[in-house]
Order: C-alpha cells, then structure tokens, then sequence
C-alpha cells in the first residue's frame, strides 16, 4: 500500500511540475525567436532602414539583460 504523501513531497512535486513547465516554455520562446529572427532581413540586404535597426538594438538589448541575469553578472561586455 502506497503512504500518503507528506507535505514535502507535495511541494517537490509542485516545484517539478512548474520547472518543466517553465523549461518548455522557455526552449519553445528560444525557437519561436531563431524563426523570427531569420524572418527579419539578412543583413547588407535592400531595403533595411532605421526601423529594422531599432528592431535588431531592442532585440540585442533583450538577450543581453536574460544572458547577465542567466550568466550572474551585473554587466556583460559587447
């Protein structure tokens, strides 16, 4: 016969189930953003203007702040 679970063994369960959930999600944004960066305009392509610019810095900005979060640092270098 199984024991009732306790009250840690409920939360380890909990903090499992959100993890996974949070690492699919994750890995899921991580590919949806390779696709959508390929969608932009290559670069030295016609056309690119100042908005695709401003697109590709806010991009690069985003990553930077999620690599020094991920990475421990207070600042990253270029």
């Amino acid at each position: 016969m199984n024991e009732p679970k306790t009250t840690a063994d409920q939360n380890r369960d909990e903090i499992n189930a959100a993890y996974v959930e949070a690492h699919a999600f994750v890995i899921h944004y991580l590919d949806e953003i390779d696709g959508r960066i390929h969608d932009l305009p290559a670069p030295e392509s016609d056309g690119l203007d100042w908005g695709h610019v401003g697109t590709m810095n806010k991009v690069k900005r985003d990553l930077r702040a999620i690599v020094t979060f991920l990475a421990g640092y207070d600042e990253l270098g270029d």
